[in-house]
């Protein structure tokens, strides 16, 4: 493997926390969403700057194009910063550049291709070829940024990725969005808000349940979404008759979307036995943190790294639709409960999650990335 050269050339040395990075975004997606964005926004802020080498090309032609904008672009760069679901950018830029990778990966592509949503058989080729990509972009990036403890240990161990280039960073959310209202009416009627891809991991089938279990009581079931259960989703709740149940499946603006969201009494998150549940911490919880409201969640152990039961959260046991019905009615006739909770998860965001702290948490990467590679050299 060759060596890298120290991307600190153009800058004062020794590397400070302070020092101003020109920093080359990468991948397959533009930096919108949160999962990239909070982070690099939280870094504008701190005085480094980006710039963008993205390809949406279909089929392999969008990885030589790659190359070639990162041939042109290494000059101009510190180092490479690749963006979210772009794995095989990784070993793209490594290829392309000299200059140090910080990947943002937060989970696999393997884990959410082949294990989470199951597009491919476990022991087929196209899984293969997705834990190949996964292996070598851990291995090539100088920095993987993972979204909890559990899953630094599970990509450690699984794609035997060295853990000394793995970083734990919470997912954070944009705080121009996701931020209390007090302008916001509660809806008259008790609702219950679940928004998310219709797909077996996010455990809709268990809110499904935990709704017809409660078809007679005063609560409505808010459900916003699409994806691979959709339609078995809207037969559900044809044939079981839930009128109290309300299946939203458009596109809904930022804006509109906050509203119904905190015009809720209660936001909902994941509730299926998928492993993977474990490992990760939905970006729906940071959501709900976000905006300051009572939040139901399963109960996981990458969940007990920020949340705390009957604290800032109400857990629940996974796949288990009474338990959620249960934990449903005791919000609905607690009120001080579910204003506690709510002022809880505002601070733990806050403390946790919020973009000042993510921000500071990615520097601390940046720094000792390339902090690192000064005194390598030195030495």
């Amino acid at each position: 493997m060759r060596l890298r050269n120290n991307c600190t050339d153009m800058i004062s040395l020794p590397y400070a926390m302070n020092s101003n990075l020109r920093i080359l975004y990468t991948g397959i997606y533009l930096p919108t969403s949160a999962r990239d964005k909070v982070y690099i926004d939280a870094l504008k802020a701190r005085g480094h700057v980006f710039d963008e080498c993205v390809n949406q090309e279909k089929g392999l032609a969008k990885y030589w194009n790659l190359h070639r904008q990162l041939v042109q672009k290494e000059k101009e760069t510190d180092c490479i910063w690749v963006g979210y679901l772009s794995p095989a950018a990784v070993v793209v830029s490594f290829l392309s550049s000299r200059k140090k990778i910080i990947y943002n990966a937060l989970a696999s592509a393997y884990e959410a291709y082949v294990l989470d949503r199951g597009m491919y058989p476990k022991y087929s080729f196209r899984a293969f070829l997705w834990w190949t990509v996964d292996f070598l972009s851990f291995q090539l990036a100088d920095a993987v940024l993972v979204e909890s403890q559990a899953q630094l240990e599970f990509i450690a161990r699984t794609f035997f990725a060295p853990r000394r280039k793995l970083h734990v960073v919470y997912t954070g959310v944009s705080e121009s969005l996701f931020h209390p209202d007090a302008t916001v009416t509660k809806k008259t009627d008790f609702t219950v808000a679940f928004r998310g891809i219709l797909i077996p991991a996010t455990g809709i089938e268990v809110v499904l349940e935990a709704a017809k279990l409660l078809k007679d009581e005063q609560i409505h079931f808010w459900i916003s979404g699409w994806g691979q259960l959709q339609a078995k989703v809207s037969e559900y709740i044809t044939s079981n008759s839930l009128t109290n149940v309300t299946l939203n499946t458009l596109f809904l603006e930022p804006d509109d979307l906050r509203t119904r969201m905190l015009s809720a009494h209660i936001l909902l998150g994941q509730f299926s036995s998928n492993s993977r549940l474990d490992r990760t911490i939905q970006h729906k919880t940071s959501e709900a943190l976000a905006l300051g409201m009572p939040y139901i969640t399963r109960d996981s152990v990458s969940n007990r790294e920020i949340l705390r039961d009957k604290e800032n959260v109400l857990f629940v046991t996974p796949s288990d639709p009474i338990d959620l019905k249960e934990k449903i009615l005791l919000l609905q006739s607690d009120i001080a409960l579910r204003e506690r909770l709510g002022a809880a998860a505002r601070v733990t965001f806050i403390n946790k999650l919020s973009q000042v702290v993510l921000g500071e948490e990615v520097a601390k990467v940046l720094y000792t990335v390339m902090h690192h590679e000064h005194r390598k050299n030195k030495n």
